[in-house]
């Protein structure tokens, strides 16, 4: 007897495959200047999957299964992170034949913005794997520099690079009078330095693409 989650499953791939050969390369339109790489945000990646997947009657249903939240304790007060585990179907319109996988995605956010965070992160990063696109150097770029920072006897600490650095993105207009104050008075001198480099990745994506997503 057939496995029924089999039938079609040709269709889907070559659907698949389809996406893969019409999308070469995913634009990098963020930046992160202090650690010098540029990446591609949560908008590049659907930009450039959403009408690719949509020509070729490909949808994807994401759902949250399972949620998990853990309180962190920063520099700049309590911080929740949030787990969260999805499933993600890829349905060809045409065949009818589906496939459901499970994705994790997470989050830390100071206010409430951790489960929309951890969803959002979970499915840039499922588009990127299924379709194997090239945009994820940024992630080991990222990872490399924390690491050569951390053997050059970072860790303990800011450098005075960071520290400068995140004053100078305070100092931009984006920001309210009573943000600068504290971000310049507080948050920036009492970081450590994983915290000042979370803190320039947030400053820097309020820079680049507005207030909007502080809210």
């Amino acid at each position: 007897m057939s496995d029924p989650d089999s039938e079609g499953v040709g269709q889907l791939a070559k659907k698949i495959a389809q996406v893969m050969a019409a999308i070469d390369r995913v634009p990098k339109n963020g930046r992160n200047d202090y650690h010098n790489y540029d990446y591609s945000t949560d908008d590049d990646v659907m930009q450039s999957v959403r009408p690719v997947m949509a020509e070729h009657n490909l949808i994807a249903l994401p759902s949250v299964t399972e949620r998990k939240t853990v309180e962190v304790e920063t520099n700049k007060g309590t911080e929740t992170k949030t787990y969260i585990t999805m499933e993600i179907t890829l349905i060809d319109g045409d065949s009818g034949q589906s496939k459901t996988v499970m994705w994790d995605g997470e989050a830390q956010d100071g206010q409430d913005k951790g489960l929309y965070k951890a969803y959002t992160s979970g499915i840039k990063y499922w588009a990127l794997k299924t379709f194997l696109l090239s945009a994820d150097a940024d992630v080991e770029t990222h990872d490399a520099a924390a690491g050569q920072a951390r053997s050059n006897g970072r860790s303990s600490g800011p450098s005075d690079a960071q520290l400068d650095y995140a004053r100078d993105l305070a100092k931009e207009d984006v920001w309210e009078e009573h943000e600068r104050k504290q971000l310049l008075n507080d948050r920036i001198p009492n970081a450590s330095s994983q915290e000042i480099s979370e803190l320039i990745e947030h400053m820097e994506k309020v820079r680049d693409h507005g207030r909007e997503v502080l809210e």
